[in-house]
Order: C-alpha cells, then sequence, then structure tokens
C-alpha cells in the first residue's frame, strides 16, 4: 500500500505535497509508504510522470482532491489509464447563503479565482487532447 502525494513546487518553499506527506507520517504512516513527486506544473503533467506498475497502483485505489478540482484531476488520471476512484474533499459552503454572498468581498474573490483556474484549466486539457 503506498500513499501518493502529488503537486507542484511552490517559489521558495516547501511544496504542499512534501507539506501533506509530512503531516502524513506524523499522523502515523509509515515513511517508507510515503511517496512524494512535486516536480510537475501542472495535474496533467503529475499523472504522466506517475509510473503505476513502479508505485504498485491497483485499479480501484482513491484519487483524494479538493470537489472543485476533481473533474480535472480526475480526467488526467483517465488519461494516464488510471482507473482512480474519486473521493472529493474540502467542500466550499456558507453556512448562511443569501444575497450577502453576491456582493464583493475577499472570500467571493478567493471563490473566483479558484473556480476560473478550474475552468481555465478544463479548458486547456481539452485542447491539448483535440492536438
Amino acid at each position: 500500500k503506498r500513499l501518493l502525494f502529488v503537486g507542484g513546487p511552490r517559489a521558495g518553499t516547501t511544496s504542499p505535497s512534501a507539506e501533506m506527506a509530512a503531516i502524513a507520517v506524523q499522523f502515523g504512516v509509515p515513511s517508507d509508504a510515503v511517496v512524494v513527486d512535486d516536480r510537475a506544473l501542472t495535474t496533467r503533467e503529475g499523472f504522466e510522470r506517475l509510473d503505476p506498475e513502479a508505485l504498485n497502483l491497483t485499479p480501484g485505489a482513491w484519487l483524494v482532491t479538493s470537489a472543485i478540482h476533481m473533474p480535472r484531476a480526475l480526467k488526467s488520471a483517465r488519461t494516464r489509464g488510471l482507473a482512480l476512484r474519486p473521493f472529493a474533499c474540502d467542500y466550499m459552503s456558507t453556512d448562511s447563503p443569501g444575497w450577502r454572498e453576491w456582493l464583493p468581498g475577499t472570500i467571493a474573490y478567493r471563490l473566483n479565482i479558484e473556480l476560473m483556474h478550474e475552468y481555465i484549466g478544463k479548458l486547456y486539457y481539452s485542447l491539448l487532447d483535440r492536438i
């Protein structure tokens, strides 16, 4: 069994993948079961770099990522031929939806940036698939 963390570098600091791997080890996952690949600059590139046989990735292994990122990550995995089961987390919601949620604010800005990032990523990957 392996716990694989894939995700690119962050300028001048430790990658999110390496940080998550360190947390997994702190929570008791054996360090020899943790694999980190933080060289990829995109989700698609991260899956292209994987060697499923070397990692012993079995069909039905889990893909865990944020709900907003799941469609693009799952498509990238399937393009690579990986039959992963999605497990979405980090759902974004509000306790009191209403008209105030439409007003400009810091949280609305952050959510719009994440949404645009995913839409542009999906468009980019669709264009790559057609080429």
